[in-house]
């Protein structure tokens, strides 16, 4: 099945019922975790908030077809997230999912 779907599905049941969520992707040391956390946001069609040390920048990164000129990840990631969170427009999301480890983001922390 899908990577980690073992741990995706029962996450994304439990979070359905959010009106609106972000999953931030930390530093993480394996291919299967970047997965799961791409799949858990894609999943709940929350948007990815990839730090640098994630990994989850790099095409690929998400577990696609080699052939792919950018990953899954990076298609539903925001570019430039730290920006965006110190933007006064913008709500906060009633549910912040924290994958990995830490993050470089300030805003974040």
């Amino acid at each position: 099945g899908p990577p980690g779907e073992e741990v995706v599905a029962p996450l994304a049941a439990l979070l359905a019922g959010a009106r609106c969520g972000v999953v931030v992707a930390g530093a993480m040391r394996s291919d299967a975790g970047r997965r799961a956390a791409a799949a858990l946001a894609a999943r709940l069609g929350w948007p990815l908030l990839a730090d640098i040390n994630s990994g989850l920048r790099k095409p690929g990164a998400a577990g696609e077809s080699e052939g792919a000129t950018m990953s899954a990840a990076a298609v539903r990631s925001v570019p430039l997230y730290d920006l965006l969170l110190g933007a006064e427009e913008v709500a906060p999301p009633d549910v912040v999912l924290m994958a990995g480890g830490r993050v470089l983001s300030k805003r974040v922390e």
